[in-house]
């Protein structure tokens, strides 16, 4: 006990010395050595070493007080270091909450309102720990606002405690494997902007991007990889149109550190998973994400770099086309045909540089090769689909196209030129991938004339030709014999004939004849313009177009659904009109007797302007003088109509009494007259008043005596009714008696529907009337033959319209 008291009075005595006779002891022993600097030197050292260990020493103090008190809250908090230490040197479980088994497990995540999914045993390859012994990834999925994964939880398999759990844990019977929970990692699903952002603008536009997507899914990644780990990829679907977009985020597990790691956000518009591929000479394998779209290969690649994270000290690097590997203006060029998909030459450039490089035995950085690697992957597949031998002229061209083979595209599309339509429309859709290729390879070579060719085809199918040409002028390096070749390709772009269209079809055509007393033969196209003259006792007319059939539908003005090209082959548009088979007309003239004259006219040319279709007809003179729409009292008769023989069938409507259909259809008819009533009155037909009733209106004002039509025109299946007022009907329904001296000029046609609801009124507007209502000879309703200012049209009920037109 001496020996340990003594160094305390030692203390004791040096803490009682007064400081003034330290400071005079210390003093003089500086003094008495002013030119050794050497103990002042090693002073200096025993002093940092004294304060660094009472540093430690401190640490270590405040470390075992903290052990110690978090021992006491929690016997086992420190068990995670089991992972860390030889099976004989654990340290014991204390109690039964700290370990659970899946069971348990899934019950505590079950009480938080989620949902448990399958779990994945966390078993390395190629490692001796079996699936009994390894650990365990468990997905958790919400259920509220959408079933998805939210979490994903680790647990690390542990050994129960040897001889049991300590005392108060005797009621625990349950044998099994046990884990030990690690800290969990919160996932969420990746904006729509990510995903959808490689889509066309115009699928796109109306998708709401801002919304977040859910992850669905849980597996492991395609393929083996050569690195420590474990590698799963968290997935969803999308579906916008018809392109199904798979996407997802690539989870990354570290089981010497037991650490769980997002790694990458992917998404892919061929909806296919990553996976694993050996695309460089690295040794090891890339991870590939599919971005495939049709004939266009995309492939985004990502190789394994190590970084310093101890947790997880590897990461996914892709290879990228936007940083050259080697610096030069060659290497950023092959680099821009490569982004434009130009794969195949960008590989043959980039093949020529490395030889020349190791011809002057100059290095070939890794970075350099990975690049090219990237490159052949896309190039091996755009070769072998410009390979492969098309039924359609239009495929082959496209995929010599995406490998850059332009002679060879020219070539097949000459080849094709009895059938255009099919190429002109695969150069029409063209969302920018062709026409990218197009820049990008004239920025490398501007003098191309094949690139050209297609550049200008382009242009002509998505604008016209006009514009085709002028962009060719604009191009370096174009003399003017090339331009004039690529023309003649223009030219062979242009015919707008559908090939659904039938060439074997009579001429079904309605319109209306003017006559006319001369003509330029310029103006018109015919298939032999030297016969463009007038026999005796013929005359020409006119005929404007309302509509025709061209073998497969009908075609009405102003025609925006038939393209019609300035260059127009005769004997095609002869063909699509049906002249070939049945080049006459019929010309109806209605004269002041109300009666109809006909002759017969045949077409000898067309003419075509924008919006208009017209035919020249030959036909007999006597006709013309009795061509007129005006009376000397002013009535107006109808136009003069043309139709070929084929074109329409006459319907003549079932006719009833008015009396006896409100008798039959009570409800319609009341309906029908009170919406009659109002047209009347808000045209100022009737002057304003109350309704009357329908009793009224059938006997005190004469409507049950009308003459009315039941004909389905709307293709429901049930009759529309059609109404004709004339003066007198008019004059009756105001009490005038001696008729209108302004209603006589023109009687008045008005359709309900079923419903009672006004459908048609030739109050709105007042320049047009009813013809006659025929059949088209189609699988469509019947049509409305409307005459007006302009001339005659053919009018059918619009579905989505609801109205003529």
């Amino acid at each position: 006990m001496g020996k340990i008291g003594k160094p305390a009075k030692i203390c004791s005595l040096y803490r009682q010395t007064p400081a003034r006779e330290l400071a005079q002891k210390t003093q003089f022993t500086e003094d008495a050595h002013p030119s050794s600097p050497a103990p002042r030197q090693g002073g200096w050292i025993g002093t940092l070493v004294t304060v660094a260990f009472l540093v430690s020493a401190a640490g270590l103090t405040v470390g075992a007080t903290w052990l110690g008190i978090t021992l006491m809250v929690d016997p086992d908090a420190i068990v995670w270091l089991n992972r860390f230490l030889p099976a004989w040197t654990r340290i014991s479980i204390a109690s039964q909450t700290s370990l659970q088994n899946l069971s348990e497990i899934q019950v505590s995540i079950k009480r938080r309102g989620l949902l448990p999914g399958e779990p994945i045993a966390l078993q390395v390859p190629g490692t001796e720990k079996d699936a009994a012994s390894s650990d365990l990834l468990l997905p958790v999925w919400s259920q509220q606002p959408t079933r998805q994964i939210v979490e994903l939880r680790v647990y690390s398999a542990e050994q129960p405690p040897i001889g049991g759990f300590l005392a108060g844990d005797e009621t625990r019977t349950e044998r099994g494997k046990y884990f030990w929970p690690n800290t969990p990692v919160t996932v969420t699903g990746p904006d729509q902007s990510f995903v959808l952002g490689r889509l066309a603008p115009t699928q796109s536009a109306k998708q709401n991007l801002r919304q977040t997507l859910p992850f669905t899914a849980l597996q492991r990644l395609q393929g083996q990889v050569s690195t420590p780990g474990i590698w799963l990829n968290l997935s969803g679907q999308v579906t916008v149109k018809d392109t199904q977009i798979a996407y997802g985020q690539v989870v990354h597990y570290n089981p010497n550190r037991t650490h769980l790691s997002l790694m990458l956000q992917w998404a892919s518009l061929a909806g296919k998973a990553p996976y694993w591929q050996e695309v460089t000479a690295g040794g090891l394998p890339e991870l590939v994400v599919d971005q495939t779209v049709g004939l266009e290969p995309q492939f985004d690649v990502y190789q394994l770099k190590p970084r310093n994270f101890l947790p997880n000290p590897i990461q996914l690097e892709a290879i990228s086309l936007t940083a050259p590997a080697l610096q030069g203006r060659t290497y950023e060029q092959i680099l821009s045909l490569a982004r434009s998909g130009l794969w195949s030459p960008a590989v043959q450039w980039l093949q020529s540089v490395k030889q020349q490089l190791q011809a002057k035995s100059q290095g070939w950085p890794a970075a350099a090769q990975a690049q090219m690697d990237l490159l052949q992957l896309h190039a091996q597949i755009t070769q072998s689909q410009a390979d492969k031998d098309w039924a359609s002229p239009s495929q082959a061209i496209l995929t010599s196209l995406i490998d850059g083979r332009w002679s060879k595209a020219l070539d097949i599309f000459e080849a094709a030129a009895a059938n255009p339509n099919e190429i002109k429309s695969l150069l029409k859709t063209d969302q920018g991938r062709l026409w990218g290729r197009v820049m990008a390879a004239l920025k490398v070579n501007p003098g191309r004339g094949d690139v050209k060719a297609w550049g200008a085809l382009i242009r002509a199918a998505q604008q016209d030709k006009e514009s085709a040409i002028a962009w060719l002028k604009q191009q370096p390096q174009t003399p003017p014999a090339s331009i004039a070749q690529i023309n003649k390709l223009l030219q062979q772009l242009e015919d707008p004939l559908d090939d659904r269209i039938s060439k074997s079809h009579p001429s079904q055509i309605v319109g209306t004849a003017t006559p006319i007393s001369t003509i330029d033969p310029q103006n018109w196209l015919h298939l032999d313009a030297g016969k463009l003259k007038l026999e005796q006792g013929q005359a020409w007319y006119h005929i404007q177009v309302a509509g025709f059939h061209d073998g497969k539908q009908w075609q009405r003005a102003p025609f925006s659904n038939l393209k019609l090209s300035k260059k127009l082959n005769t004997q095609q548009l002869w063909t699509l009109l049906g002249l070939n088979l049945d080049p006459q007309l019929q010309v109806i003239v209605w004269t002041a007797e109300d009666q109809q004259e006909t002759i017969t006219a045949t077409v000898k040319a067309v003419q075509m302007r924008p919006g208009t279709l017209s035919l020249l007809a030959m036909g007999q003179a006597t006709l013309g003088s009795s061509l007129s729409t005006s009376l000397p009292d002013g009535k107006r008769l109808p136009s003069p109509l043309s139709v070929s023989n084929e074109a329409l069938q006459w319907l003549e409507p079932e006719t009833t009494k008015l009396a006896d259909l409100a008798q039959q259809q009570p409800q319609w008819v009341a309906r029908s007259l009170k919406n009659l009533w109002y047209e009347l009155q808000e045209n100022r037909q009737l002057p304003p008043g109350r309704l009357p009733s329908l009793d009224i209106m059938l006997n005190r004002k004469g409507m049950g005596s009308w003459l009315v039509q039941q004909i389905d025109l709307t293709g429901n299946n049930q009759p529309e009714m059609v109404v004709t007022l004339d003066a007198e009907a008019l004059a009756m329904l105001r009490g005038d008696r001696r008729g209108s001296s302004q209603n006589h000029l023109k009687s008045r046609t008005l359709i309900f529907a079923e419903s009672g609801r006004l459908i048609y009124s030739e109050f709105r507007p007042k320049e047009q009337s009813l013809t006659a209502i025929a059949s088209l000879k189609d699988e469509g309703p019947a049509a409305l033959l409307i005459d007006t200012p302009r001339g005659y049209s053919l009018q059918r009920w619009s579905s989505q319209g609801q109205k003529f037109k």
